[in-house]
């Protein structure tokens, strides 16, 4: 399956991270055609993410501007031209951008993420990211708490799915300098 991954940025942050961790071990298991785009390309940690030809940048300004509906248009073309199966966000902003430009392009599978609980978002943020939510087949939370704040919020609970967040064993390793 081809399986494009939005990330917000490169720069370092938890949400980062993991999303860079997933796309590096989603590449080495090779059971997937993994597909990387952002919305900003700026970050220490794009050395990271390597063997992809490029990686489009949908730059935004502002969600309340005409730009935000330009850029999923053509987030949206990206996802069709590559015949992209599941689209996968990680955090408040892909989750809106990626998820609407998934739905633009008729992506079945489309999976949000949710890292964090309360007073993270102002209210109209709150029902932006739960019109995502509902537009998607499944939400990641990385905890039970997370989980539990959504079934809060109104997302059914059949959509929330409880994945931890990982760690890279080998950046564990003491040096041997």
């Amino acid at each position: 399956m081809k399986v494009l991954q939005i990330l917000n940025s490169f720069n370092q942050g938890g949400s980062e991270r993991q999303a860079v961790q997933l796309v590096r071990l989603l590449r080495e298991d090779a059971t997937h055609e993994i597909f990387v785009a952002c919305l900003n390309k700026s970050g220490v940690l794009r050395d990271e993410i390597t063997g992809f030809d490029a990686i489009p940048e949908f730059r935004l300004t502002s969600f309340y501007n005409a730009q935000f509906l330009i850029q999923a248009r053509e987030c949206a073309k990206f996802i069709a031209r590559n015949k992209i199966e599941i689209v996968q966000t990680h955090d408040f902003y892909t989750n809106v951008f990626g998820i609407l430009a998934a739905k633009i392009a008729g992506v079945k599978i489309k999976i949000a993420a949710k890292r964090e609980t309360e007073n993270m978002r102002s209210k109209a943020q709150k029902i932006i990211e739960k019109q995502a939510f509902r537009l998607s087949k499944a939400i990641v939370a990385n905890a039970e708490a997370v989980k539990s704040y959504l079934i809060k919020e109104g997302v059914k609970p059949n959509k929330n799915n409880v994945i931890y967040n990982g760690l890279d064993l080998e950046r564990l390793k003491p040096s041997t300098a």
